[in-house]
């Protein structure tokens, strides 16, 4: 493992805990700074909401630190091994974050309120017995509902891998500035939000199975990626050329042999060694 990823796992792994750290921060800062409504100090409301925050500074902080170190290089395989490598990392974070964390930051703030959970904040195995009574109710609104609040968990979690293999097709053959590659990717994230918002509407109105439709913008980016690396293939700018010019010069440079005698090559003609005995 050192071998093959050594320092490009690292700077990887160094820059993605940065961001993540930042963009937690930055999510947290107005509970820091503002007073609870229940009186609960500070700390204590942004621990609550840590785990909300979490799940979006995970694979934000990925994309802002694939952007950074991505911009300006070309992406090696030991670099890209790397990013795919992290993203799993993140995607299995997520996913603990997802099942553990935020059902039980969510069911504290409820109880305190002496509100009951909502669908979207119970432990999958919560969910899993919500499904099957709503089944034996016949109830078939709440089976989609919660079926799309099982999968989509999942399917979201995984987003890191989803935009880390974009990140490696749009720097794929040549290097890209800060610019043009943040764009790009800020492209990318909005149409998965739109992808995902429209794959929710069709799964929660029935038009498609829960399963299949939270999966949908996962395997669309990942297509699109695949089909945009290989259609654009090598940077044409680094490819060598191969083989001698077949033509000399197209101007006249007059030249003197070893008897003094004046030859001219001629215009876009290779010159051999049957035209110099004659000039």
């Amino acid at each position: 493992m050192p071998s093959l990823y050594g320092t490009g796992f690292i700077r990887v792994a160094r820059g993605t805990a940065t961001t993540v750290v930042a963009c937690a921060a930055v999510l947290l800062l107005p509970v820091l700074s503002g007073a609870s409504p229940d009186g609960v100090p500070a700390w204590q409301a942004a621990a609550r909401v840590a785990p909300q925050a979490l799940a979006l500074a995970l694979p934000m902080g990925f994309v802002m630190a694939t952007v950074f170190y991505a911009a300006g290089t070309r992406m090696s395989a030991r670099l890209a091994m790397a990013t795919l490598l992290v993203s799993a990392f993140i995607a299995v974070a997520a996913s603990a974050n997802f099942a553990l964390l935020v059902p039980w930051a969510n069911q504290t703030a409820r109880a305190r309120a002496g509100v009951a959970p909502e669908p979207d904040e119970l432990f999958p195995s919560q969910l899993r017995r919500e499904r099957e009574a709503a089944a034996r109710a016949g109830d078939g609104g709440r089976v989609r509902a919660l079926d799309v609040y099982f999968y989509s968990r999942w399917a979201f979690a995984t987003a890191s891998i989803v935009f880390a293999v974009a990140a490696l097709a749009l720097t794929a053959g040549r290097a890209r500035t800060l610019l043009s590659l943040a764009c790009s990717m800020a492209v990318v994230i909005a149409l998965y939000y739109v992808a995902w918002r429209i794959a929710l509407w069709s799964a929660l109105s029935g038009r498609l199975a829960a399963w299949a439709a939270t999966w949908i913008p996962n395997t669309v980016v990942l297509l699109a990626a695949g089909i945009f690396a290989a259609r654009r293939g090598p940077h044409r700018g680094s490819r060598a050329r191969v083989g001698p010019r077949p033509f000399r010069s197209s101007t006249v440079q007059p030249r003197q042999n070893a008897g003094g005698r004046r030859r001219v090559r001629r215009l876009g003609l290779p010159v051999t060694r049957q035209h110099e005995r004659r000039s």
